[in-house]
């Protein structure tokens, strides 16, 4: 940061200079946001060109997290129906991985929405404890949990209030209880992980071993519930 306000420091005194040498006035106000503003878009990061081949490395740690999500699922779920993983090996401009089950059931009590919640956390939890770091491969799922928390105690009336109410209208005690419970799935995850690292791996490890195909490894749900 300091680096960069000096950079830009000595830029802006250059143009400064040359204005009045050249021109015999200061540049306006115009020039010097124009030039800070190329200046920050030349540093910024360029994104990543879709059909660029993703490194191994990175594959397998997401077949690790989608992996983690298996192992969860298995864990929390009676008879839950695998359906895949995936896990891409050129970026396309969409998910790099994924993991899908089908639950036999649409009407859900607040234990089994929790469950949802802790298999949500899953990839996270694998990232954090096999991987070695959280990352952002978590967005998605922090915001699928997150929305279920939501609703159960805003709309669902399944978290203390049978009040339906907007977030905004959400008091203080019900946002403290929102943030317990997606600290309690978090938790639950990091047991299950924990007490399955040798399977997440050779789950990982497996995917990997798949053939690839359309630009990805494909694990089918029935090798998935072979494995289990």
């Amino acid at each position: 940061m300091l680096r960069r306000l000096l950079f830009l420091a000595a830029l802006v005194a250059a143009v400064i200079v040359a204005c009045i040498v050249i021109r015999g006035s200061l540049p306006n106000k115009m020039t010097i946001e124009k030039l800070v503003i190329e200046f920050d878009e030349e540093q910024q990061v360029k994104p990543v060109k879709k059909g660029t081949v993703i490194d191994p490395a990175e594959q397998y740690a997401v077949a690790v997290h989608e992996a983690g999500h298996a192992i969860v699922v298995e864990a929390a779920f009676a008879g839950p129906v695998h359906d895949y993983i995936w896990v891409k090996t050129a970026y396309h401009g969409d998910s790099l991985g994924e993991y899908d089950n089908t639950r036999p059931t649409l009407i859900r009590t607040p234990h089994e929405l929790m469950d949802d919640v802790t298999c949500f956390m899953g990839g996270r939890a694998a990232d954090e404890l096999i991987n070695g770091a959280p990352t952002n491969g978590a967005t998605r799922d922090l915001y699928n949990a997150s929305a279920i928390v939501w609703r159960m105690h805003i709309e669902n009336g399944l978290g203390g209030s049978l009040r339906y109410r907007s977030k905004e209208e959400a008091p203080e005690w019900i946002r403290v209880r929102v943030e317990q419970c997606l600290e309690e799935a978090h938790d639950r995850a990091l047991d299950i992980i924990s007490a399955n690292e040798d399977v997440i791996v050779a789950l990982a490890v497996r995917v990997m071993l798949e053939p690839e195909d359309d630009d990805m490894h494909f694990l089918s749900g029935d090798d998935l519930r072979q494995f289990f």
